[in-house]
């Protein structure tokens, strides 16, 4: 049983990672206690979009399984299911963010936050974002 928080997970196309956009999230060991705390919650999905400057998040899933990758170790996969896709892309900064760690008041972004791969975020922010992009 997880923690049942939200989180946002960074996924871009040319990653190194063994990722399945909507079925599963290839991470290394330093996000698991994070990832656990999604367990039986929904995440939102975040990145490039190829041809398009800026991160957006770009849809959401919900966490059913975390597992060990028995190939590479110390990474794991979190399952993805009941995936769905954003009607819009919302750009991260959209708004002055939706984020409060990532971006502050003036519209900087916190560099060291932007860098994680899994970042928990509250119910709040979550609706913001779900709201914009369905």
């Amino acid at each position: 049983m997880g923690g049942f928080l939200k989180a946002v997970f960074y996924h871009k196309q040319d990653t190194k990672y063994n990722d399945e956009p909507g079925k599963k999230y290839h991470f290394p060991r330093s996000y698991l206690s994070r990832v656990k705390q999604t367990l039986d919650d929904w995440v939102i999905f975040y990145g490039p979009i190829p041809s398009r400057k800026s991160r957006y998040y770009y849809g959401l899933g919900l966490v059913s399984k975390i597992r060990a990758d028995i190939q590479l170790e110390k990474h794991f996969f979190a399952d993805i299911t009941d995936y769905i896709d954003f009607d819009d892309y919302v750009d991260y900064r959209h708004d002055g963010g939706f984020e409060n760690a990532l971006v502050d008041i003036n519209g900087r972004v916190n560099a060291g936050r932007a860098q994680q791969a899994v970042r928990i975020i509250s119910d709040v922010e979550f609706n913001k974002i779900v709201d914009a992009g369905l």
